[in-house]
């Protein structure tokens, strides 16, 4: 959990965009159930059934009464037969829940990537809330330098027709950007007051941490009058938790 993402005051989470999505979810669920903050995690879109590590209760076809300090839920619809995957709620129901206090925190996953570390939206996604505190747009390192075709990019040929780029286009800094913030792009569902954040995912190695940090540098340096909250996977110091 980190003060970049402001979670003081922001409790009801959208997650969107790319490969490590799931991950993060459960894992700012873990930490803040640790905490002693009530969570419940769930998606707009479908999502793979949890690991017991990752989610321990799991509630299908209805919504569970107040909850507990430090406790953890994950709420979905129904379980579909397909890949036995767990099938989210509309965003307005998801609303619902929200304002019935059930929870300190809400995290939502709001779309698929199908594993690739960036996508372009189709016209119904992202799947977000107007009135979510934070959507957090989720890219993973790993793209960068990648040619732009189906095995790199979810949706590569909307991706080129949205950025203007030509297939097989080594994929640049330059390029994250703008798809994270063209009126097509990640956040272009995202209501006017909600807060924004990015989550570089997937930084493993020396290489990718230096990747990852120019890549903060630059969409920062991009963007200096928009309070954007980023930051990388494995690059949180101690002092910036929550």
């Amino acid at each position: 959990m980190l003060k970049q993402f402001n979670l003081n005051n922001n409790k009801y989470i959208y997650i969107i965009g790319g490969g490590g999505k799931t991950t993060l979810m459960f894992a700012l669920a873990k930490e803040l159930a640790e905490k002693g903050h009530s969570v419940i995690t769930t998606t707009s879109t479908k999502i793979r059934y949890p690991k017991k590590e990752q989610s321990g209760n799991i509630s299908i076809g209805y919504f569970p009464k107040k909850l507990e300090k430090g406790q953890h839920i994950t709420i979905a619809k129904e379980v579909s037969d397909i890949k036995h995957k767990l099938v989210g709620y509309s965003a307005e129901e998801i609303d619902k829940v929200y304002e019935s206090n059930v929870a300190d925190y809400i995290l939502v996953e709001a779309d698929g990537s199908a594993g690739r570390s960036i996508k372009a939206h189709a016209d119904h996604e992202p799947v977000v809330s107007k009135k979510a505190h934070l959507v957090i747009a989720v890219v993973g390192i790993d793209c960068l330098g990648k040619p732009i075709n189906d095995e790199n990019v979810h949706r590569a040929e909307l991706f080129c027709k949205i950025l203007q780029r030509e297939p097989g286009s080594l994929i640049t800094g330059d390029d994250i950007d703008k798809i994270l913030f063209h009126p097509k792009g990640y956040f272009k569902n995202t209501g006017k007051n909600s807060d924004r954040g990015i989550f570089i995912s997937k930084v493993k190695s020396e290489e990718e941490k230096s990747h990852a940090k120019a890549l903060i540098e630059s969409l920062q340096d991009s963007r200096p009058s928009q309070q954007l909250r980023i930051f990388a996977d494995n690059l949180c110091s101690d002092k910036d938790s929550l």
